[in-house]
Formats: C-alpha cells, sequence, structure tokens
C-alpha cells in the first residue's frame, strides 16, 4: 500500500545545502526578501521549507533535478502566495521527473488584487442560470443570479465562465470564456502533467475558473510578474517549456550542490502533490 513521504529524513533546508550556513543563509534572504509586506515571514518560511522538505524526499522529482525545486518554489515568494497547496494559491506538480508549479484561483485572485483590484468576482454560469451580458459603445454590462436552491445537476451543465475584475477608479472590466475552451485546456494539461490539480474533482472547478482568470489577465494592464506568469503558464500548457528559472535565486544556487536525499520506495502521488486531506476529499 502507497505510503506518505518521509520527510523526517531532512530535518530542515540547511541539510539540502549540506549544512553550509552562507549558502543556507543567502538562499533564505532572496526568498523573504522578495516576498511582499503583510506577511509573518517567520510562518511563512516553515510552511516554504515543509513544503520544499517534502519534494526533496519525493521519488517524483529525479536526483538530477532536485536543485530545481529550490528554483521553483521561489515563484511562491516571488507572487506572494502560501506555499502550501492547502492554501489553494499555488500548487507544486512533478512532471517528468521535474518540479513544476501552477497558481490556483485563490492565487489569481490574490495577484489581482496585488495588480489594484479592489473587487474581483469569478465563477463558472450553468445552462439554468439567469445571467444577462451586452457590450456596447459605453462598455460591458454583466448580470447573473444562479437560484441557489436548485441543486448543481438541476441547475445544469457549465456553459461559460466569466471573470470581473473592479479598479480603485470604478471601472469594471469583464471576460467570457465558453466551457467547450476550457475543458480542452484542461485536457492538454492533463495529456503532458497527468498529476496537475485538473486531475483531482475537488480542484479542478477551481482551476477552470483560474483560466478564466489568467485569460483575463492578458487583456488588461497589470504587472509585469502577472504578464510573466500568465505566459509562463501557458507555455507550459503547450508542453513548450517545462524549464523554471530565476536570475534572482539561480545565482545564489549556483554554487550549491545538492546531497542525495533518502527517499521512500513508495509514495501517494495525490498526498505528495495536495497534502493528505485532499486525498481523503476531507
Amino acid at each position: 500500500m502507497a505510503t506518505t513521504a518521509k520527510v523526517n529524513e531532512i530535518l530542515s533546508l540547511m541539510d539540502v545545502f549540506g549544512g553550509n550556513k552562507d549558502s543556507f543563509s543567502k538562499y533564505q534572504s532572496g526568498v523573504l526578501d522578495v516576498l511582499p509586506e503583510g506577511n509573518n515571514k517567520n510562518r511563512w518560511w516553515k510552511l516554504y521549507e515543509s513544503e520544499a522538505k517534502k519534494w526533496f524526499a519525493s521519488p517524483m522529482v529525479s536526483k538530477e533535478n532536485k536543485k530545481g525545486i529550490l528554483s521553483v518554489m521561489f515563484a511562491a515568494a516571488k507572487y506572494g502566495l502560501c506555499p502550501d497547496p492547502a492554501m489553494g494559491q499555488i500548487y507544486f506538480v512533478p512532471y517528468a521527473g521535474k518540479l513544476t508549479y501552477q497558481i490556483g484561483y485563490k492565487g489569481m485572485i490574490n495577484l489581482a488584487r496585488q495588480a489594484g483590484c479592489t473587487n474581483v468576482v469569478c465563477d463558472l454560469v450553468r445552462l439554468n442560470d439567469h445571467w444577462e451580458y451586452e457590450v456596447t459603445e459605453n462598455g460591458q454590462r454583466f448580470s447573473w443570479k444562479p437560484d441557489l436552491s436548485l441543486t448543481q445537476t438541476e441547475r445544469g451543465d457549465v456553459i461559460f465562465a466569466f471573470s470581473s475584475l473592479k479598479y480603485s477608479d470604478g471601472s469594471v472590466s469583464i471576460h467570457i470564456m465558453p466551457y467547450d475552451h476550457i475543458t480542452d485546456i484542461g485536457k492538454m494539461v492533463l495529456s503532458r502533467t497527468p498529476k496537475s490539480p485538473w486531475a483531482n474533482p475537488l480542484f479542478r472547478p477551481e482551476m477552470e475558473k483560474k483560466t478564466c482568470m489568467r485569460r483575463h489577465f492578458k487583456t488588461e494592464p497589470s504587472s509585469v510578474d502577472i504578464a510573466v506568469m500568465a505566459a509562463k503558464e501557458e507555455s507550459i500548457e503547450r508542453g513548450e517549456d517545462t524549464q523554471f528559472t530565476d536570475p534572482e535565486i539561480d545565482k545564489i544556487l549556483s554554487g550549491v550542490d545538492i546531497p542525495e536525499v533518502q527517499q521512500p520506495e513508495e509514495i501517494d502521488e495525490i498526498t505528495a502533490a495536495f497534502g493528505p486531506e485532499q486525498q481523503t476529499g476531507k
């Protein structure tokens, strides 16, 4: 029977750096220095270290790609997202022996707010929901009134997703994305990364909403980080790029030799990617 990764073989990230305090300190400082204000850095680092330890102990990341874990996880700090997958802001996903990441729906909302949005709404509209959408010379107008007295089945199949962004000047931007387009993207992702959050029924609706919001970002003025993130994720979906590099952190890691970490013989893949509570659906 599959078992959870035995991460206690690594006591801290200091072990990953072979006990080199100078290299570890530079890496830790490099990560925490880019973390946006307002985060409890001590608590955030504990979550970050716990997630990193898990992936260093995972046989789903090959030995020659272990150093890449430290580069990939740097994205959580750069975008100001909680590294714990249970929070739904960012997921770390193994693919072909390498660790990659995908921003979650809640992570997208967080990025939108960082970019100056005062209100962010994104959801899936079903066949029997009441909605109206029009575009005129004065702009967009969208209203949506789901009948919450109905079950999800009674509300019908999903027909599209929408994303609404309201800015501090009062302006509102709406993006509509047909559901068949979203499902095509999900199929493309799963064909290359079968352990993606798209494969988990608990996370799939959030990934669908996230996909709509990400496409919305491409039509809106946004921060450089959001533009880079959106382009990076879409290149991964197309299978064009699975390498994660960042000059800010790769320079620190260039001289680091990652020692060999003892790995468990067997690991539950869902537990590794999303945490034990997601495996049971709790």
